[in-house]
């Protein structure tokens, strides 16, 4: 099951008790999922089996109103079943969108109503309904991306501002004919969860994050002791070239034994790191890298 999926059950497991917030979930799936056909029919449409079962019950709770489910399995080949809630009588169809503040002036506009998401949690109830009809979300594993798709422009502005007044800043692109708000930052979407009331599914989002987070630290600190590595690597064989270069002009025997005793010890160890080259001298390590400058500026005198 995909993360999106899992999401999508967790949200269909909600007991929505208050009949407002009932109201307001329906309204969400309906202004991303609906769509009034010719001669006044209403048809809500998703890929979620229940997702379609909620509907039907969420439309039966709040009106009354028993339509009917369909199922297309013509999209079988493309990533399964499309199933639909359909509301075939115009009258029903004319009290659903009515009694969801979708009407204007006898005219369907699927606009969100503020009379319709008055307190916080029918707000929240309608963002749920949004994901349920036009939501969807990538595996955190692979990148961060929560998206809402609809046709509707005016829906699109709409479902910014309520995000807005959750202090969350949604983006909108426009891909085709669809707009699609999205989230991109880990946080946001962890934001986005808790507000539909997803949050087992923000729990595994935050455990992903840190996962991550700990891997890109650990890779951070491998790739920086590697670079320190390969760059004492570089300087110790340079270090090595010069002594040897001194030592082949004949130049070893007329250093200070100090200087000749550290050109000795690098030539026994070449690939020791200078720490250890000070311990065994019983001097600090800028000491040893003071000694090695000089032998270093000697050979290139």
């Amino acid at each position: 099951m995909s993360f999106a999926s899992e999401i999508k059950s967790e949200l269909l497991r909600i007991e929505t008790k208050k009949k407002c917030c009932a109201r307001a979930e329906l309204c969400g799936l309906v202004c991303f999922g609906g769509a009034v056909l010719p001669g006044g029919k209403l048809r809500i449409s998703t890929e979620n089996a229940a997702t379609a079962r909620r509907g039907f019950s969420l439309v039966k709770d709040c009106f009354g109103i028993s339509g009917e489910i369909t199922t297309n399995n013509s999209r079988a080949g493309k990533g399964g079943n499309a199933y639909a809630i359909h509301i075939d009588a115009p009258g029903d169809a004319l009290q659903i969108l009515s009694g969801l503040g979708l009407l204007e002036r006898h005219t369907v506009a699927f606009r969100v109503q503020s009379g319709l998401l008055d307190s916080s949690c029918c707000r929240r109830a309608f963002l749920r309904g949004a994901f349920l009809g036009g939501g969807s979300v990538t595996n955190p594993e692979k990148e961060y991306h929560l998206e809402f798709t609809t046709p509707r422009a005016g829906l699109a502005a709409d479902t910014v501002a309520l995000f807005a007044d959750f202090d969350l800043t949604a983006r909108v692109v426009q891909r085709k004919a669809s707009q699609v708000i999205y989230f991109k930052n880990s946080t946001e979407i962890g934001d986005v969860l808790n507000i539909i009331g997803a949050h087992t599914a923000y729990m595994e989002l935050m455990n992903v994050r840190i996962l991550k987070e700990t891997r890109n630290q650990v890779n951070r600190r491998v790739n920086c002791e590697t670079a320190n590595l390969d760059k004492a690597v570089d300087a110790a064989q340079s270090q090595v070239a010069a002594i040897r270069h001194l030592q082949k002009k004949g130049k070893l025997e007329g250093l200070s034994p100090a200087l000749r005793e550290t050109a000795e010890l690098r030539l026994a160890y070449p690939e020791a790191p200078l720490s250890e080259l000070g311990e065994m001298l019983h001097i600090s390590k800028s000491g040893i890298n003071h000694r090695m400058r000089k032998l270093m500026a000697l050979a290139k005198e």
